[in-house]
């Protein structure tokens, strides 16, 4: 069994022909996209120092928390946002909760809606909330100046550890 020594977070935005191709540019825009992530639960272990996401080799294997959403531009409407938050949760005894949010919504909801779910982590578990560290995406679809329908908005917010 090994245990994450240091974590970072970080975010990013992109739109492509394909939702493949937003979701791939969305993680190159957030600085992991040369890498294979594995999916992991939520929780930080006491002692886990959250650093700059740091100059990683292309193809390394790294586990993530990972929060996603990627929407055909049609499908999201003029006027509307597609976000992505990821918190962690720092807690007064050191163990720590990663929690994510998705959707067509407003960066801030997206954002209260992930720190409202982390700090509920905690409680749960007895914990007493100290600091919140968050990263959030967003792209607003009116922002976009193409007219093609077969547009995909694709955002990505993620902590990576190790």
């Amino acid at each position: 069994m090994k245990k994450p020594k240091k974590a970072a977070i970080s975010s990013g935005s992109a739109i492509g022909r394909s939702k493949i191709n937003a979701y791939d540019k969305a993680l190159i825009d957030a600085g992991i996209g040369d890498l294979n992530l594995v999916e992991i639960s939520s929780i930080l272990p006491p002692g886990c120092k959250i650093v700059e996401l740091p100059i990683i080799e292309p193809g390394t294997i790294v586990e993530c928390v990972i929060s996603s959403a990627s929407f055909r531009k049609i499908e999201v409407g003029d006027e509307n946002c597609v976000s992505s938050a990821i918190v962690i949760a720092m807690s007064k005894n050191g163990l720590n909760a990663i929690c994510e949010s998705s959707g067509i919504k407003s960066e801030e909801r997206t954002l209260n809606d992930a720190k409202n779910k982390a700090n509920e982590m905690l409680k749960y578990r007895g914990l007493d909330l100290k600091n919140i560290i968050s990263e959030s995406s967003s792209v607003k679809s009116s922002s976009i100046e193409t007219k093609e329908q077969d547009i995909y908005i694709s955002v990505v917010s993620a902590v990576i550890v190790w």
